[in-house]
């Protein structure tokens, strides 16, 4: 059954549409282009039927087949028309959306078999997209394996580069005494002794920056404002002895404060394998386009299984397996039950409820493709507030995390070139 959108300005023939078709779709009726292009911006259909003469003075089903490929998706379309016979080559030329021209009145039965046959090409092509970008990712992490296995490691200057942004976070703020210095400190050079000790760590960080920053600036701008402000975090309110009240799970020693710095540097890796178009799309993800986003998570933890590293160090991969998880049950790729036991394996393990509450603040804080306008501070942090209600993240961390968040927001990185790049990450 699909979600199918009916534009016709006449009042009896969308109720003769939606007795014809609604047994076998759900039928969604507007009489104007207007009224079309808002519940597209709202809702997700699988076709759109529109009628060519939309009244008298009526943009027409052209016009909004156009208006489509302008600001949304560009769902499929059967345009229905008095005269199809001499706007069957232009119009499938010229208007991409609309996939068939069908002559008023329709057959029923013709009618019928047009839209299950549009449909299914659409799904068709969906799937074959997908497929598309699974496998570039397959063939991509394959690669860096084998440059990993002949030991063609890079000389490793983004490493370092990331290892000073954690050696050097840093806010003006009453908890940043000297332990949290010393912190700092030590969680860098932990971080640059794990790397040292595992190139293919090294590898595959040098890999992921060099081609980000070309792909997305914006969320190569992301991976390092999030480096920081976790560094700083960290930091200050959760190794010893500044971790006090915080509770004994979420305490971090050296080790898995080095650990989430690494997994933070590399969680979005799977997005160099996202299209730009998908990536940057500036409105509402559906579709093949909302299942491509989401599996980056997918893709990168198929890049940390297959670098082999030690059982050491399999917080890395937890974190960045579940970082668009939630507690309460909810979130992306597998939605993991809600975690309150580290010992369990199925749950999600304390080290892992840090970084989501980062990645959403810089998410909502951030300019995006689909969102010009940063969130307010007060508007993100109400969300968050909400969320952590629900369960969906920890509350006693977003409270003690708030503080420094906010005081962090506004130290966005800057490129070498100057020019100010803000994050990006769905």
């Amino acid at each position: 059954m699909a979600n199918i959108l009916h534009v016709e300005d006449d009042p009896s023939i969308r109720m003769l549409f939606g007795l014809q078709f609604g047994r076998d779709h759900n039928i969604t009726a507007v009489a104007s282009m207007a009224e079309a292009m808002e519940k597209l911006a709202t809702m997700k259909f699988d076709l759109v039927v529109a009628d060519y003469k939309l009244g008298i003075t009526e943009p027409t089903g052209a016009d909004l087949a156009d208006d489509m490929k302008r600001k949304l998706d560009a769902t499929p379309m059967i345009l229905l028309t008095g005269d199809s016979s001499k706007m069957q080559q232009e119009f499938r030329a010229k208007h991409t959306a609309i996939k068939e021209i069908v002559d008023k009145p329709p057959s029923i039965a013709g009618l019928k078999a047009t839209i299950n046959d549009v449909i299914a090409k659409s799904l068709a092509l969906e799937a074959k997209r997908i497929t598309e970008v699974d496998e570039a990712a397959r063939k991509d992490i394959e690669l860096l394996c084998e440059q990993i296995s002949r030991g063609e490691f890079p000389d490793g200057v983004h490493t370092r580069r990331m290892v000073e942004v954690v050696r050097a976070a840093s806010l003006e703020h009453p908890d940043d005494n000297l332990h949290t210095s010393a912190n700092r400190v030590k969680m860098a050079d932990k971080v640059a002794e794990i790397i040292e000790g595992n190139p293919s760590l090294c590898a595959a960080i040098e890999h992921f920056f060099t081609r980000i920053e070309k792909h997305s600036p914006e969320t190569y701008a992301h991976i390092n404002n999030s480096t920081e402000l976790l560094a700083q975090i960290v930091a200050t309110t959760l190794m010893p002895p500044n971790n006090v009240g915080v509770g004994a799970g979420y305490t971090r020693d050296v080790e898995q404060g080095a650990a989430l710095c690494i997994a933070v540097m590399l969680h979005d890796y799977g997005k160099l394998y996202i299209p730009e178009d998908i990536l940057h799309y500036p409105d509402r993800l559906d579709g093949a386009k909302k299942t491509i986003v989401k599996n980056h998570v997918i893709y990168s933890t198929q890049m940390i299984d297959a670098l082999g590293l030690p059982d050491s160090l399999k917080d890395i991969g937890k974190i960045i397996a579940t970082h668009h998880e939630n507690l309460d049950g909810t979130g992306y790729p597998k939605g993991a039950r809600k975690g309150r036991n580290a010992d369990k394996e199925e749950d999600l393990p304390y080290i892992t409820h840090i970084h989501p509450i980062i990645d959403r603040f810089k998410a909502m804080t951030s300019k995006r493709s689909y969102r010009p306008n940063p969130m307010s501070l007060e508007t993100a942090t109400s969300i968050m507030e909400d969320e952590a209600k629900a369960g969906m993240i920890s509350g006693k961390l977003l409270e003690r995390f708030m503080p420094l968040m906010w005081e962090f927001r506004g130290r966005e990185y800057i490129a070498p070139s100057g020019k100010e790049i803000t994050g990006n990450s769905r």
